[in-house]
């Protein structure tokens, strides 16, 4: 959970998925980044991400596309996107050395750039850094 001096957080789309699923330890944690005035943070591939994981849900019937496009709009909302050209070098060093893809390569960087910790539900990406908060139920 965020706490007052957390400045910001650099959120992957496993936990933004989380949070529009509505599972309990992703709301609690997004409230309460909220509450401290957190500034989220992510690479700009987050949007495709979020919105591959949406469709995939709206294929399989779990929610309407307008909910898909609701939950997408509220990410790029809430979430500063970074370029990802700057980290795409570092990120693919990155994914060869922890053994993790360039795309989640990416969130790592950026993380470790700004002095952030890395939100995840994704326990594999949690594990490639020190500074991971693992969103889980």
């Amino acid at each position: 959970m965020p706490t007052a001096t957390l400045g910001s957080a650099v959120v992957d789309a496993s936990a933004i998925v989380r949070r529009l699923r509505r599972e309990p330890a992703a709301l609690a944690w997004f409230e309460g980044a909220r509450s401290a005035a957190t500034e989220l943070r992510a690479p700009s591939l987050l949007a495709l991400e979020v919105g591959n994981a949406l469709l995939g849900y709206v294929r399989a019937g779990a929610i309407s596309a307008r909910s898909a496009q609701l939950g997408l709009r509220w990410t790029v909302y809430v979430v500063a996107l970074v370029d990802v050209t700057p980290l795409s070098a570092r990120a693919l060093d990155l994914a060869l050395e922890r053994d993790i893809t360039t795309y989640d390569a990416a969130y790592v960087v950026l993380a470790e750039r700004t002095s952030a910790p890395l939100v995840t539900a994704d326990r594999r990406l949690a594990s490639a850094t020190p500074n991971a908060v693992l969103i889980a139920d």
